[in-house]
This record gives C-alpha cells, structure tokens and sequence, in this order.
C-alpha cells in the first residue's frame, strides 16, 4: 500500500468516502530505547528522508548525524539584498540553495513577506521556533520599521542564528533562548537541526508561556515547532483574544502524532478558532478548504503533510486538552 493511502486510512479519511474513523494504530510511533520505530509502510518515497530527518529508525533509514558537525552557507534574497546564512544541517541548507530550481533562496517570493508586508508600521512579530533566523531575517529585512523576538531552544541553532544576524547586520530582532510553550519552565527535546521534537530526546531547555510574557501586542506570530504548535497556542491564551495577531502556522499530521495528538482534532479546533484566511504548500497558496475534514484529507493526499496556514482569531482558544484529544493511553502531556 503507498505511504500517503495508509497515512489518509490512518487520519480516519477515505479518497472516495470522506471521513470514516480515526484508527492511530496505523501511525502509532512505536518507543524502542531511544529512538522510536516507524511502521514499515514509511519506508517509501518521500517519507524516507522525513523519518531520517526527525532522528526516527524506519528499518535501515537513520539520521546521519554528521552532516550537522560542519558549518555551511546559503545565500538568499530578500529585499533586494543578497544575505549568507550559516547552517549546521546538509538537508535543510541544501534546500535554500536549491528552492524552486533558483540558485538562492528568494524571500521575497515567500509566503511569510506576502503575509507581513501589510502590518502596521512599527508592529511586533514573534518567531515561535526561529532556528538558524532564515524567517526572522526575511520579516526582519521585509519590514524593517518592525520588532522581530526570535524564540529558539537548541544551543546551536542559537549559535547560528546570533551568527546569522550580525554578519547581515540586522538589528531588529531579539533573541529569546527558550522554547514557547503551555508551561513555563523546563523542557526537553530531540536534537535534530530544524526538525527537532519537544518532550522527546535529553537536551533540557528554558520554556515559557507566551503569555507570561511582557512584550506588547503582537500584530503577527509565527510557529513551527514541530508538533508542538498547540501547546503554543495553548499558552498565549489571553495574548491572542486580546491583540488578535496574524498567525503563520505550520500543521504537520506526522509531528502532531509524534505527540500523540489527534490531527482531526487539532484541525477542527483551528476551524473553530481561526478564520483561514489562507492556506500554503511549498510557499504557494492553496485552494480554501470548508471544513477541517477536507483540509486533512487535502493534506495528507495532495500536500505531503505539509501546510502552513494564515490564520486570524475569531474565537477564544480551547484548552489544550480539548485542541489535541489523545490518540493512546500513558503518554505524557505538558500540561498535567
């Protein structure tokens, strides 16, 4: 059976029936000592790489952890400027050198510039998992009248990004070392570059509650976090009903479930809370979907798993346990 077929039955969605039940068991990570092991069945193409990426097993598919002990540059375009970025992740810099068959990232074709370049001026815009700085130097050089806090939790993707900022010279953004979360204090992740996974892994980190926070009324949000976006939300409760930003969002299935939470679930609280204002995949915008169960099903089948969504509030945010239902017994959630 193909990858994206047993990832549709696994999310309860049938290409000819619509929603039919959700059945984790099909997807359901499997802890083996460190390292959970994927079913078999994402083995194939183009899951392989993703597995490999978040530091999972899938028979013989496994991180190559060196490719992160060097240092590497790309080259990106934004605002007319040509910026290096510094990188410790082959995959992931890789990617900017060779996004859309360009010889360097363009910023400003992206979905983000698209989304920011009609803030107010001099408005805040919070990076929830800014890794090496490429979406807080392209809001940073998009907007330069704007304020930029950059939240990262892994000590050398801070290395790199405090790197990447003074060798561009930007000014505008503030580094948080910490990662955002429903609860503030200490977690710890996996240690996988720009895949990283909350609540998995042994590296300890600072988190914190966006709402704990004392930095003003953000006019925009960004989060990828890997899974992790509903504790986010989950805990900027009373900082999203009150300054109602933009959010720019990631929603993966995969990750999602990697914490044991339900993607349909978290879907339908995204349609309840937000009004979609729109939807991406590889930074192109995508047909509007009417319900959270055709959006899934778009995701899984068309989209790759992947989909960043523009979102703007209408509706006070649920908790966290009403947003990401359990989907096994005895796993642990940050928020008890």
């Amino acid at each position: 059976m193909h990858g994206w077929k047993c990832l549709t039955l696994a999310a309860g969605l049938s290409p000819s029936r619509g929603l039919v039940a959700f059945n984790p068991r099909l997807l359901r990570p499997v802890n083996v000592g460190r390292a959970p092991v994927v079913p078999q069945f994402e083995k194939g193409r183009p899951y392989r790489k993703r597995i490999a990426a978040y530091g999972l097993k899938a028979g013989p598919c496994a991180t190559n952890r060196s490719e992160m002990a060097e240092q590497l540059e790309a080259t990106i375009i934004a605002a007319g400027r040509r910026l290096k970025l510094v990188g410790t992740h082959s995959a992931y810099m890789q990617g900017l050198k060779r996004w859309r068959g360009l010889r360097a990232w363009s910023a400003d074709r992206t979905a983000i510039a698209t989304a920011v370049k009609d803030l107010p001026r001099g408005s805040l815009c919070l990076d929830v998992g800014a890794h090496i700085g490429l979406f807080a130097i392209t809001i940073a050089v998009s907007r330069p009248d704007c304020h930029v806090v950059a939240f990262e939790p892994q000590p050398l993707a801070q290395k790199r990004l405090r790197q990447n900022l003074a060798a561009n010279a930007i000014t505008n953004v503030e580094v948080i070392e910490a990662a955002v979360s429903d609860v503030s204090g200490s977690l710890s992740f996996s240690d996988n570059g720009p895949w990283s996974v909350a609540n998995q892994g042994t590296v300890a980190c600072k988190s914190v509650r966006l709402d704990d926070l004392d930095l003003g009324a953000p006019a925009f949000i960004k989060i990828d976090v890997e899974g992790f976006e509903p504790n986010v939300l989950a805990g900027a409760h009373r900082l999203i009903a009150e300054a109602r930003p933009l959010i720019f969002m990631e929603y993966c299935p995969w990750t999602l479930l990697l914490h044991h939470y339900d993607p349909l679930t978290f879907a339908a609280a995204i349609w309840s809370s937000f009004d979609v204002l729109q939807i991406f995949h590889r930074e192109r915008s995508q047909p509007l979907s009417p319900d959270p169960q055709a959006f899934l099903h778009a995701n899984l089948i068309q989209y790759d798993c992947v989909n960043d969504l523009l979102l703007r509030p209408k509706a006070p945010m649920p908790t966290l346990n009403a947003m990401v239902h359990q989907i096994t017994s005895g796993c642990k959630s940050s928020s008890n």
